[in-house]
């Protein structure tokens, strides 16, 4: 549980960290997580079907909600609802939330540490002429 736990923690502090660089550059539209998703496809193959999996498990659609949620015996016209997710995903979810959780963590502390490393350089080398314009307004 606390493995699981610490997960959720960071990824609340991603999210705000998110939420929070969008009001800095003042991004007021909606930002389409298919579009991220196939950029992110890119570099990681199968992500987007990762997460297309994992989103189907925690807010299903329609079939998802029948299958999941519902056995039908079509020879005795009933229908019996409960939660069978786990009988039928569970070991399934639970690899895909470790594949994705491993993602997640060689980008935030591999791939973004060197590019901050990267970023905080380019600063040090561009310090003065950042100094000399920190007070300019930027035109549109």
């Amino acid at each position: 549980m606390e493995n699981s736990t610490f997960i959720c923690l960071r990824a609340r502090l991603v999210f705000f960290w998110l939420v929070r660089a969008m009001v800095q550059l003042h991004i007021t539209h909606s930002l389409n997580i298919a579009t991220i998703l196939a950029k992110c496809d890119k570099r990681y193959p199968g992500i987007a079907n990762l997460y297309g999996k994992l989103s189907e498990s925690a807010h299903p659609n329609f079939e998802g909600l029948v299958t999941g949620y519902s056995k039908v015996n079509y020879d005795e016209y009933e229908t019996r609802f409960s939660n069978r997710w786990m009988e039928l995903y569970g070991e399934k979810t639970l690899n895909l939330i470790e594949n994705f959780t491993f993602t997640f963590h060689h980008e935030y502390d591999e791939v973004w540490t060197a590019l901050m490393e990267k970023l905080e350089g380019w600063i040090v080398a561009n310090d003065v002429r950042l100094e000399a314009t920190k007070n300019t307004v930027l035109q549109d």
